[in-house]
């Protein structure tokens, strides 16, 4: 136990160590959680996502100091809240097998994006874009509450591209309606018994500490090279599961 332990710890320090620059940390993650330790998927998807609130919570603190919070965003908050708290109840009465198929159709489905964060343009919050980004926030967040995986690539993505965020004001936007979602999530993920406490508590403080290192170098660095070796790990992950759920 005490090595699942560490291993769980190191899985969540170094790929949301790197989830918190472009998203994705959350797949090798699973990897750990589920093909190594051998979790069941409902609980290793729980696991990983309230866990992850350590991370966000230090990111979304350092993040602050240069980004400043605008009423509308509070407005994002409640339907990112509002999805992950019902989509946490569907993880945990929809059947495992149906989730297994859903996890690697979505895997294999992202692994067909190049997603370019490089984008500078400027958001204009009005009454047409606040009503399309509130639906845009209850897809993600009923996705990172459902799945988990490469939630904050699609966010970025969407934010980004379809509604013209500057990267850092995105990733800004994404870890303050996601540190109150994944708060409300957790809770549910407690109440229905989706979590093993004793993974849960060294787990949130090893992402605390990512989400400190990342905070402290967000503003620094972008990678290329990682998101190639995301690439192939996803690869491997999704044959993985094609093979475990149908063979």
């Amino acid at each position: 136990m005490n090595l699942d332990i560490f291993l769980a710890c190191v899985g969540i320090f170094f790929w949301e160590l790197y989830g918190n620059f472009v998203g994705g940390g959350s797949l090798v993650t699973q990897i750990f959680l589920q093909n190594i330790i051998g979790f069941e998927i409902k609980h290793a998807i729980a696991l990983d996502n309230a866990a992850v609130l350590g991370s966000e919570i230090w990111l979304l603190f350092m993040l602050l100091r240069k980004e400043k919070i605008e009423v509308w965003m509070w407005y994002m908050v409640g339907v990112a809240s509002f999805g992950a708290l019902f989509w946490a109840n569907l993880l945990n009465v929809l059947p495992t097998a149906y989730v297994k198929i859903i996890f690697t159709l979505a895997v294999f489905g992202l692994n067909t994006q190049d997603v370019d964060y490089h984008i500078e343009k400027w958001f204009i919050p009005n009454q047409k874009t606040l009503i399309l980004l509130s639906f845009a926030t209850f897809f993600v967040a009923t996705y990172n509450a459902f799945l988990s995986v490469w939630d904050f690539i699609i966010g970025l993505l969407v934010l980004t591209s379809l509604f013209h965020f500057q990267y850092h004001r995105a990733l800004f936007v994404l870890s303050f309606c996601f540190v109150f979602a994944r708060a409300v999530g957790t809770f549910e993920y407690f109440r229905l018994e989706l979590i093993n406490v004793d993974f849960y508590v060294p787990m949130f403080f090893t992402a605390l500490l990512s989400g400190i290192i990342a905070g402290y170098f967000v503003h620094k660095i972008h990678s290329d090279i990682l998101n190639k070796i995301l690439k192939y790990l996803s690869i491997f992950l999704a044959w993985y599961l094609v093979f475990e759920v149908f063979f």
